[in-house]
């Protein structure tokens, strides 16, 4: 099986083995076309890809492929002219890196890229900031319902004023990412959110560089399964204008209901601009104990 540039499944039988150079066809739609190639066997899942030419499209799909697969995966990349394998225990503990090429492949393009600093709050609730805020309650309010979105939560973000700037996606069984629910503030820039609403693809944003971006990143935290508070900066394009953009969003990875064991929604609350917090966070997370020492520092999703 092969994923083509525009990240569609493609079902292209070759015999003989790319890592051989024995196949000129499976060689060029490596390293030339940059597609993705995509195969099992009785005991694990191999895929292959050249990173300097494969498109963000395709390794989104890789990572939508391959985040549910527990069997090993052997991933092969074409680095400096050799074949170089990286073998994982699980076919998700790939996504991390496969994410880092895909990040790789925007910041190549001189009109499309898109960063991301981010902390983990996994810790965050030994922190005193986390007493004294909104975003505090939130996450509180998270952890002791495991994640689990239900109109109750909705309700406790009602409460808290936060409503209008969040929205809620979900995973479908085909890997892709789409909105459930999207907050009244994002109506009022219609023309940059226009395709963000309730049964719209993450990915199909006016800015499709943006769109498979934010993709990837929902699916990592999902993957990563603990909380994020990120600044995120880019160069968003449009049909009539491209701007530089900065925003600041919380990303809680979340169950549509308690039988799920693995998250399968985000909630993420955006703001534009760096947000105060964000620094606030960052000075508080720098002044707990070194987590490298030994000590009790629970997941928030159990």
């Amino acid at each position: 099986m092969w994923i083509d540039e525009k990240g569609r499944m493609a079902d292209i039988r070759l015999d003989r083995t790319y890592r051989q150079n024995t196949n000129a066809v499976a060689n060029d739609l490596l390293c030339s076309l940059g597609f993705v190639r995509v195969r099992w066997d009785e005991s694990m899942i191999h895929t292959a890809y050249d990173p300097e030419t494969v498109e963000r499209e395709s390794l989104n799909t890789l990572m939508r492929h391959v985040r549910s697969i527990s069997r090993p995966m052997e991933m092969d990349r074409f680095i400096e002219a050799n074949w170089n394998s990286d073998t994982y225990l699980r076919g998700r503990d790939a996504v991390p890196a496969i994410n880092a090429d895909a990040r790789a492949v925007s910041e190549r393009r001189n009109d499309h890229w898109f960063s991301s600093e981010n902390v983990a709050l996994n810790r965050w609730t030994e922190a005193p900031i986390f007493e004294t805020t909104d975003i505090g309650a939130l996450i509180r309010h998270w952890e002791e319902h495991n994640g689990v979105v239900s109109a109750a939560m909705h309700a406790f973000i009602s409460r808290l004023g936060l409503a209008e700037r969040s929205v809620v996606c979900k995973e479908a069984t085909d890997g892709r990412v789409y909105f459930t629910s999207v907050g009244s503030e994002f109506s009022i820039d219609r023309h940059l959110f226009a395709n963000m609403r309730p049964g719209r693809l993450v990915a199909d944003q006016l800015d499709p560089s943006l769109g498979l971006w934010v993709e990837s990143e929902y699916l990592e935290t999902m993957l990563a399964n603990e909380p994020r508070i990120v600044l995120c900066s880019g160069i968003v394009h449009l049909p009539w204008l491209t701007e530089r953009r900065e925003w600041t969003r919380l990303v809680l990875p979340c169950r549509s209901n308690s039988r799920r064991q693995l998250p399968d929604l985000v909630l993420a609350l955006i703001w534009n601009g760096r947000h105060p917090l964000f620094d606030q966070i960052q000075d508080a997370m720098a002044k707990l104990p070194d987590p490298s020492v030994p000590g009790p520092y629970p997941r928030l999703v159990r």
